[in-house]
Parts: structure tokens; sequence; C-alpha cells
């Protein structure tokens, strides 16, 4: 039983709606991430991209980067 499918990555199912813009940073995470896990990846996003002003003060990465 052989099947394809297509994976469009910011598209709207079923449709011709497509992302009219760029993606900058994508990741994949196996399983369900940690809290600890979802503060580093937005820690260093919000650092790689200049957006700490964006974080909570109490956010464990809003000063120094992981």
């Amino acid at each position: 039983f052989a099947t394809s499918y297509n994976l469009n990555i910011a598209a709207r199912a079923m449709s011709s709606l497509y992302l009219a813009g760029g993606i900058a940073d994508m990741g994949l995470i196996a399983g369900v991430p940690t809290l600890g896990d979802r503060q580093r990846i937005e820690g260093y996003l919000a650092h790689k991209w200049g957006l700490t002003a964006n974080l909570p003060a109490e956010h464990p990465y809003k000063s120094v980067a992981p």
C-alpha cells in the first residue's frame, strides 16, 4: 500500500492559500518539550533575532543567551 503526500509548510490544507513571506527559522522537536526546553529555544531565538525585549521580565534568558 503506497501513498504519497505533499507537505506544504505555511499553507492552508486543501487550498491555494500559501505564505506570502518567508520563514526565518524552523525546528523539529521529537516529543513534548519541557518548560526548560521551551525557554531555551525562546531565549536562543530571541537573542539570535534581537527580540529579547519581547521576552517576559522573569524569563531565564531575558539578559543572557542560553
